[in-house]
């Protein structure tokens, strides 16, 4: 809307406390056909943990991936070098095998070797687990404790593992989600999503030279200004953290950052927060933020608008749908943001969160 008034995307800014909260506006722009750009960051499924991750699943679900296996092979650290790896490839490309395969038959120093052949017994392991699954919401908890790597982002003990800590935590609502959108068996289940992952970085736009909303963290547009800012999560617990509310001198400095993002707007200013939230794979209510309040203070002109819920994209009993992968739908339920559709043969009647990036509603002429 605003950019058909005139408005260029450049000179819009959708601010966040925490990097981990980009990836529902990254799939929202996507969604929409908005261009953005991840403004001194990179995108969410681009971030090395969540490539980690998503790697470690798909070698687990198919061990003859070798470029996803190279990836994780050594990580966390097992002694096993690059030279390793090299010897491991070259030895596979002799056999005609995978390199998960060729782990049997390379010559290796006797800790190089052991560590691959550990390796190997880990991802089987995790196979074995797999199939105990019902759901993807167990993923998340098990790999990351079985695989180490979650000891190893907290043996860092810094501000840059607390934040891959947080993605990770939010590539956990993804599963969780994705237990709403899917059906079927644990394996078709997590294939799809998988596919849906996919989707999203295959569309993931270059933006050089082009007009896009730039989507950032408050501490990465200091000394910047646009004439529309969107600071968006504004919510107790989440902005100002729950850690700094047991920290005075904490909770000051993220007042001082609130006043940052809400200084970066010159024209047009909105502060947004949800009722409910997906917090860690768990639905919290949520809270607005003491900062809204506190910004009809610091205001010279113009007045704090609480914006009310736009009710012409949800969705209600009746409503014809259309989703990328099922087609036409009708919608013959909804409870809160799930819609039960029913769709044609062979899929059925699905729940669906109305909000999925695949769903889209079908306007009656």
């Amino acid at each position: 809307k605003l950019h058909h008034m005139g408005i260029p995307y450049d000179e819009m800014a959708v601010l966040y406390r925490n990097n981990a909260l980009s990836r529902l506006f990254e799939e929202a722009m996507i969604k929409e056909g908005i261009p953005y750009i991840i403004y001194g960051g990179i995108s969410f499924y681009e971030r090395k943990e969540i490539k980690d991750a998503l790697a470690y699943i798909r070698v687990i679900l198919e061990p003859d991936l070798d470029f996803y296996l190279k990836r994780i092979v050594n990580v966390p650290k097992r002694s096993i070098g690059l030279v390793s790896v090299q010897k491991l490839e070259t030895k596979a490309k002799e056999l005609g095998l995978s390199m998960f395969d060729a782990i049997d038959y390379v010559d290796l120093t006797p800790q190089a070797k052991k560590s691959l052949i550990d390796f190997k017994a880990l991802i089987l392991e995790m196979r074995d687990q797999f199939d105990t699954f019902e759901n993807l919401s167990e993923i998340m908890p098990y790999l990351m404790k079985k695989s180490g790597y979650m000891d190893m982002l907290r043996a860092e003990n810094d501000e840059i593992a607390d934040d891959r800590i947080d993605n990770l935590k939010e590539l956990q609502n993804v599963f969780v989600r994705g237990d709403m959108y899917y059906e079927g068996t644990f394996y078709e289940k997590i294939r799809a999503q998988l596919d849906q992952i996919a989707l999203y970085t295959d569309l993931d736009q270059d933006v050089e030279d082009f007009d896009h909303v730039k989507l950032a963290t408050y501490h990465q547009v200091k000394g910047l200004e646009f004439r529309v800012v969107f600071m968006v999560v504004v919510e107790e617990n989440i902005f100002p953290s729950d850690r700094s509310l047991m920290n005075p001198s904490e909770l000051e400095e993220e007042r001082r950052i609130a006043y940052v993002g809400i200084t970066r707007a010159k024209e047009r200013l909105y502060m947004s927060y949800a009722d409910q939230r997906m917090v860690y794979g768990s639905m919290r209510y949520s809270y607005p933020s003491r900062f809204i309040n506190e910004s009809r203070v610091e205001m010279e002109k113009g007045q704090v608008v609480y914006d009310q819920k736009s009710s012409s994209n949800l969705l209600k009993m009746g409503d014809h749908v259309n989703h990328q992968v099922f087609g036409l739908g009708v919608v013959v339920r909804v409870d809160g943001d799930i819609a039960t559709i029913a769709f044609g043969m062979p899929h059925g009647v699905k729940k669906i969160l109305e909000s999925h990036p695949s769903l889209t509603k079908v306007r009656k002429n």
